[in-house]
């Protein structure tokens, strides 16, 4: 397993896609499983994916606010190297 900002430790693999791949991990400081979304170098090139990852939160936090009356956490945005 591999650590990522000394606070998520990567379990594996969920999914890839355009703009770099998903993972399970383990928030070390709530002891939570979470998602993990890492973009590739090429991703962080084009301004244009920032403005569809801003879209994508968006539509998540609407979905489990009607669904399942909770907010989504997110609990930051980090990028390493």
């Amino acid at each position: 397993m591999k650590d990522i900002s000394e606070r998520y430790r990567i379990r594996f693999e969920l999914g890839s896609g355009r703009l770099g791949k998903v993972y399970l991990a383990k928030d070390l400081d709530s002891g939570r499983n979470v998602a993990l979304k890492l973009f590739s170098a090429e991703a962080l090139e084009d301004p244009e994916n920032f403005r569809s990852l801003d879209q994508s939160v968006c539509v998540l936090i609407r979905y489990y606010q009607k669904r399942h009356q909770i907010i989504a956490r997110f609990p930051n945005v980090d990028h390493a190297g």
